[in-house]
């Protein structure tokens, strides 16, 4: 009974000790959260710019709890920005008493006194740190870093050679220090610093090619940085210095010495043809054809590189192709809502089939498209094919069977949901919005929770669009907007659809909405390439109803045709009532009609459209582009006249 009575006082006490445990460790959870929520409150403060009422949180903060170092940065930083240096002082001597040897108060101890003016105070705690730190790369990054970020360029220089000294070591830091000498604009020590490091440690060769391609390279100093490559005795044996001697050459527009050197690179390596070829894609990608395929031409005709033979190929098809298909060929169309995935046509207008690169393009795609040795190379020439019938040759049953072809051999998920989109497309330019449709409920299906999804929902509702059925476009409108996120690259056309839409036809009469229907039909005829019976609409509609509402689109699209068949004068007098009313239409009208004398070699009267615009209108997001325009053509009129 004795035990019993014992156990059981026993069993009370630690009852009791455990409550209050508990509710010691609930009430400590609960400050933790308060803290916790303070301190979100005062990031978001922050990245609002309100720093004032961040601080003030950070303040009480820190004050709760100064060992939390979270709070003593954030606290202490914003201080140092402010210029609050007595306060900051308070603080950073309050964590250094609680803890001597963190290293944040140490480093913030440090910047303080060169902050307040004693710089070589400053510098001495720097140095005790590091040294305290046993000179190790993190904290001499971290203390370099600071160095610069105050302005303090030469001590920052003079620590690295001091550790270099101490450790003996003379590639300390060297790909910083490289960093460091292209801050200062001093590219020679910049190379120097590189290629000590390179010579020692060849496996950074892809790094180091990389921080090489950041330095400014002309024609004035590439001999000089060339010869810093060239000295360097230890890299003699390797190679790879041919690269970076041939980028150089690249950068400064040296292209011949550039070729000349990756040759080099190619009969010292054997001939593999991965350089060569490297090189002819990077004068493609920066729209140097030309270049490009005098390089494609020159494998083409060497043995030595037949295993290339077919990409080689290829990319002498994709030159051409794009000298053709160039974005500077002039077309009217693209000033209607620039780029809009909903307005835009893809049609290439003004390119002759006759010409000899287009035959050859045309020639090489079709040959390696029934090339059944590398699917993937099948795929991209079949599919270019489908694009040349596409928007060159108007061909839309011969431009399905070859987009067909490429969807049915290409590999990857994204490839084909590009080459779908452009099947969905040649039923549109056939005028089978039924068909069209079907294709994208079948996509649908295939591309479900895949990125080509989105794509396939908007084509889907420019289909219904096309049709006029705005109600079921309307219908898609919370779906679309919700699956399209703010930095998607089709957002803006998305937004603008609908702003287009809500104004010209959610917004308008019985009599706006059937001139609305018309400009839709208009619209249609358009994608199916039948310009003269689309312009006719879109005049019906400027007869219709006047100087309003979507008349001025059908206005625009007027002028647009005119253009395109050369009839300037007669779009100039469509354009006349769009900038009478300035609307929005107005600022492309006359970029447009700016843009068009350009493209006849007209600079003069180019100049005084460009003229027109900078005085009507200088607050237009457009305006720094015609300014810049304005330049350029100035130039041309100077020298041609």
């Amino acid at each position: 009974m004795r035990n019993s009575c014992v156990f059981l006082a026993l069993f009370l006490v630690l009852f009791w000790i455990g409550s209050i445990n508990s509710q010691t460790n609930r009430k400590l959870n609960a400050v933790g959260r308060e803290l916790n929520d303070k301190y979100r409150m005062a990031l978001y403060f922050e990245r609002q710019g309100l720093y004032d009422k961040a601080l003030e949180i950070y303040r009480y903060l820190f004050e709760q709890q100064p060992r939390n170092n979270q709070f003593y940065n954030r606290y202490v930083d914003i201080l140092l920005e402010k210029g609050a240096y007595e306060e900051a002082e308070e603080a950073v001597n309050l964590k250094l008493q609680l803890e001597p040897s963190n290293v944040e108060a140490r480093i913030d101890y440090a910047k303080l006194q060169i902050m307040k003016g004693d710089t070589a105070q400053g510098i001495a705690c720097f140095s005790r740190l590091l040294a305290s730190a046993r000179y190790s790369e993190y904290m001499c990054s971290r203390i370099f870093n600071n160095l610069i970020s105050m302005g303090i360029y030469d001590k920052a220089e003079e620590m690295i050679v001091d550790v270099r000294r101490r450790l003996n070591n003379d590639l300390y830091f060297a790909l910083e220090l490289g960093n460091f000498y292209q801050l200062r604009k001093d590219y020679k020590r910049a190379l120097m610093e590189y290629m000590k490091l390179y010579a020692e440690r060849p496996g950074y060769y892809n790094l180091i090619r990389r921080h090489i391609s950041r330095i400014p390279v002309d024609k004035k100093n590439v001999f000089s940085l060339d010869s810093i490559i060239v000295n360097n005795r230890r890299l003699i044996d390797n190679p790879d210095v041919y690269k970076l001697r041939a980028d150089l050459f690249y950068k400064s527009g040296f292209y011949d010495s550039s070729m000349s050197l990756v040759m080099t690179l190619e009969r010292e390596k054997g001939y593999k043809g991965t350089d060569i070829l490297e090189l002819a894609r990077k004068f493609f990608r920066d729209g140097k054809y030309k270049w490009s395929e005098k390089i494609y031409l020159s494998i083409l005709e060497r043995n030595l590189f037949k295993h290339v033979h077919l990409d080689a190929l290829m990319g002498l098809a994709n030159c051409y192709f794009e000298m053709v298909l160039s974005p500077g060929l002039y077309n009217p169309f693209v000033y209607f809502y620039p780029d809009n995935i909903y307005f835009r046509l893809d049609f290439a207008y003004g390119v002759s089939l006759k010409g000899q690169k287009i035959k050859r393009a045309y020639s090489i795609f079709d040959s390696l498209a029934f090339y059944v040795g590398v699917p993937d190379l099948s795929s991209d020439a079949s599919y270019k094919v489908g694009v040349l019938e596409y928007r060159l040759k108007r061909d839309f049953d011969s431009a399905e069977r070859f987009f067909k072809r490429a969807y049915n051999s290409c590999r990857g998920a994204d490839k084909k949901g590009k080459i779908a989109i452009n099947i969905i497309d040649t039923y549109i330019a056939r005028g089978d919005l039924g068909g069209a449709k079907q294709k994208c409920l079948k996509y649908l299906e295939i591309f479900e929770g895949t990125p080509t999804e989105k794509l396939l929902k908007i084509k889907m509702s420019q289909v219904l669009f096309l049709e006029n059925r705005i109600d079921s476009v309307l219908s898609m409108k919370n779906d679309l907007l919700g699956l399209i996120s703010p930095n998607s690259e089709y957002a803006n056309d998305v937004m603008e659809f609908f702003q287009f839409i809500d104004r010209f036809y959610t917004f308008s009469d019985r009599v706006g909405k059937e001139a609305f229907g018309m400009f839709v039909r208009a619209e249609g005829l358009l994608h199916q390439d039948k310009l003269t019976e689309a312009f006719e609409i879109y005049r019906k509609i400027w007869e219709k109803i006047g100087e309003k509402d979507i008349a001025m689109a059908s206005l625009f699209r007027m002028a647009q045709i005119s253009l395109l068949f050369d009839r300037v004068d007669e779009a100039v007098g469509y354009v006349d009532p769009l900038l009478a009313c300035r609307c929005d239409f107005s600022e492309f009208a006359v970029l447009m009609i700016g843009d068009y004398f350009v493209s006849k070699g007209d600079y003069k009267t180019a100049l005084k459209w460009y003229e027109f615009f900078i005085e009507s209108y200088p607050g237009s997001l457009l305006i720094e582009k015609v300014r810049g325009k304005y330049r350029e053509i100035e130039k041309l009129a100077g020298v041609s006249s």
